[in-house]
């Protein structure tokens, strides 16, 4: 699974404007969102939450396996309800993981967890090696704790990107992932393989997904611009969009199922059928 957060567009003063730390997103409402990874039903949302504010009854208190105030805590509490003790893994970024919520996940919820996070969240002094790393170099720098199965890695690509794994070991893969060197100041023009700690080739050809799924739902949204409502209709709206997108995951994976060869709508006719006959139910107008 994926985990990751969106955006519902809106107007600056909107009350839904400011996010949670460290990204406050402040041109409108943030979606929390879990989606598929793999197989016939990949991108499809297992789960969408509307950040409320500072002041979000359900993620502000402290979780029961943590001492303090942790909302990311206490949000996958609630995200992964329906899949904890089932082994599964779920992809985030920096957004959300760090050694707190990779322990919980792991001993707590029994999952795998891996994505970037920031240093300030791993426990691990690293100051001299990260000044030490030179970008463009594709070098490895790792630390795993002492008695955890938490692997924290450094990685020198076009930036330093920074990630965080409860069931990876610091594995190094010579021919991981593929990139366009730079060679005296000047890229080249073809791909090569180039060395990497494991978990970040993971994270490299899973997370990227659910920004896929949404950007083939945005396609088809439906357009509200209005300046006379509030958050309602614009949540809505997405939210009925994303249904849309769910229930044509379900569709195709149906034809392929029992109608192999088959041709079937695509998406843009499936959605004018839906809202047809969506239409045509009720009184009339």
């Amino acid at each position: 699974m994926i985990a990751d957060e969106s955006r519902v567009a809106g107007w600056y003063h909107s009350p839904m404007t400011v996010g949670p730390e460290p990204k406050p997103i402040r041109t409108g409402a943030t979606l929390h969102s879990l989606c598929v990874t793999h197989g016939p039903l990949r991108t499809f949302k297992l789960f969408v939450r509307a950040y409320g504010g500072k002041t979000d009854a359900d993620l502000d208190g402290s979780h029961e396996n943590t001492e303090t105030t942790q909302k990311w805590i206490n949000l996958y509490d609630i995200m992964l309800e329906n899949f904890k003790g089932e082994g599964r893994c779920v992809t985030m970024d920096s957004a959300y993981i760090g050694d707190i919520m990779a322990q919980v996940g792991r001993h707590e919820w029994k999952m795998n967890m891996v994505g970037t996070s920031n240093e300030n969240r791993t426990g691990a002094d690293m100051k001299e090696e990260k000044n030490g790393m030179k970008k463009g170099t594709y070098n490895i720098v790792m630390f795993q704790h002492k008695t955890e199965a938490l692997n924290y890695a450094m990685w020198s690509d076009n930036n330093i990107v920074r990630t965080l794994s409860n069931f990876h070991s610091p594995e190094i893969l010579s021919k991981g992932l593929k990139r366009k060197k730079k060679v005296d100041g000047v890229r080249e023009r073809a791909q090569t393989p180039v060395q990497c700690p494991k978990q970040n080739k993971d994270y490299s050809e899973t997370f990227h997904l659910i920004d896929k799924g949404n950007g083939a739902e945005a396609k088809y949204d439906i357009i509200l611009k209005s300046h006379k409502h509030g958050w309602t209709p614009k949540l809505s709206v997405r939210y009925f969009n994303m249904n849309l997108n769910n229930a044509y995951k379900v569709y195709c994976s149906l034809v392929d199922t029992y109608t192999p060869g088959k041709r079937y709508h695509k998406m843009g006719d499936a959605v004018d059928r839906a809202a047809h006959a969506f239409l045509q139910k009720g009184e009339s107008m």
